[in-house]
């Protein structure tokens, strides 16, 4: 597919660029955000490494996002890489390519959102406090007498993780088998994987729908406070206001959204608040927790962008992009734009002005989790600034994240020593 930026088409420039923009190398995996800043000015809209288009200026963006006519979603869980014939077959065994509120435009994004816009409204949300505070300091007293842990594997994954499948109705005894079959179909979403790696992830995918719907069948039959039971009621109950295949497809996407992102974010959080002075302001000063919740989502959120797919021609960003591109919108770059507010490249939690970003999306599908994860954010902040107040990186720490795609940043682990 040939370039066709309006200014500058030039085979080298374009090399150039998608070298900046590649996923996959370290680079990029270490620190997207220099990317952002060396593309964002000139070419605001960039063709990557994959063949994918950046899209990396505030209007650009927030216009992908809100054009549905010319921007669908439905592709966007259809994964970023191409699949071999024999892992395609396997998936059309599978949902995977069905439609359910995250892949959907409207109007029947917004009848599957309504399905479920109470049970994560923020009113409702608060009802979970308690909970979540609760598995906050069970995880903490598991490692508050060691000195030393990484954060990641022992707090940041977990809380999440057990939040999500409770508020979900996944048994506790089978969250490290969703969480295992989450990871695979996560790796075909936005991973460039082996032949045989995205063979396996898709028979995996197989179980893990063959459990979703189990799942449901249970709560058809014996209805609790959960989603899984609001799903099993629309789906097959006699309303019948969505599909089985619907409903499969928003009950994986919410367990893996309200704890990927989530388990990010914490870490990548807590990294720049021991980084710098945060932390300490942070100990002595309780009531910016809200506030350092709000500059870690715009200094390093976990959730860098979304997928689009141009359903004609399309120009944006003095670039015109042919029909069927795939798009990615990098909600991640807008936080440390210039213009955002003063210093964007600072991490401050004491601003005078709050921190602006759109770490949730814009748009039809802003993050219907948003309020699960600020609570879960504050807890956390909380638990730890109170119980390991000299809370400090592991000596010779350097940090290093995992391959995410144009999709996620997020750390493999964070070694943390306290006294």
């Amino acid at each position: 597919m040939p370039s066709f930026d309006t200014d500058t088409d030039t085979e080298s420039q374009s090399d150039g660029l998608a070298g900046l923009l590649d996923p996959a190398s370290r680079a990029f995996i270490q620190d997207p955000y220099a990317a952002y800043a060396a593309v964002r000015d000139a070419h605001p809209v960039a063709r990557s490494a994959t063949g994918a288009w950046l899209v990396t200026g505030h209007d650009d963006v927030t216009r992908a996002l809100t054009d549905t006519e010319r921007f669908t979603s439905r592709k966007n869980l259809d994964g970023d890489y191409p699949f071999t014939a024999e892992t395609v077959a396997v998936l059309r065994q599978s949902r995977f390519f069905a439609q359910g509120m995250f892949n959907a435009d409207p109007p029947d994004h917004g009848r599957m959102r309504g399905l479920l816009a109470d049970f994560f409204s923020p009113r409702s949300v608060r009802r979970a406090e308690p909970m979540i505070t609760s598995v906050a300091a069970s995880l903490i007293d598991t490692m508050a007498g060691d000195g030393r842990a990484d954060l990641v594997a022992r707090l940041a994954y977990p809380l999440p993780m057990r939040v999500i499948c409770t508020i979900m109705g996944v048994p506790e005894r089978d969250h490290a088998t969703v969480k295992t079959w989450s990871n695979d179909w996560t790796a075909l979403l936005v991973l460039a994987l082996p032949p045989e790696r995205q063979l396996e992830c898709a028979r995996s995918l197989l179980d893990y729908e063959r459990y979703c719907v189990s799942l449901l069948d249970e709560r058809l039959a014996d209805p609790r406070d959960d989603v899984a039971s609001v799903l099993a009621a629309a789906a097959l109950g006699p309303d019948r206001s969505c599909s089985l295949d619907e409903a499969v497809v928003v009950l994986r996407s919410l367990l893996l959204a309200g704890h990927e992102t989530t388990s990010g974010l914490i870490g990548n959080t807590v990294l720049h608040l021991l980084r710098t002075d945060s932390w300490s302001t942070l100990v002595a000063r309780p009531d910016l927790i809200p506030a350092a919740v709000e500059e870690g989502l715009r200094f390093d959120p976990s959730a860098q962008s979304t997928t689009r797919v141009t359903t004609s021609d399309v120009a944006i960003g003095g670039v015109l992009i042919p029909a069927g591109s795939l798009v990615h919108p990098m909600t991640g770059a807008l936080g440390r734009a210039p213009g955002a507010l003063v210093d964007p490249d600072v991490f401050r939690v004491d601003r005078e002005t709050p921190a602006r970003h759109l770490a949730f999306g814009y748009g039809i599908h802003y993050c219907l989790g948003a309020a699960l994860t600020r609570l879960e954010m504050k807890v956390v902040l909380a638990e730890l600034t109170a119980r390991l107040p000299r809370l400090r990186l592991a000596s010779g720490h350097e940090p290093e994240f995992l391959p995410g795609g144009f999709n996620f940043h997020a750390l493999s682990g964070l070694p943390v020593e306290w006294d």
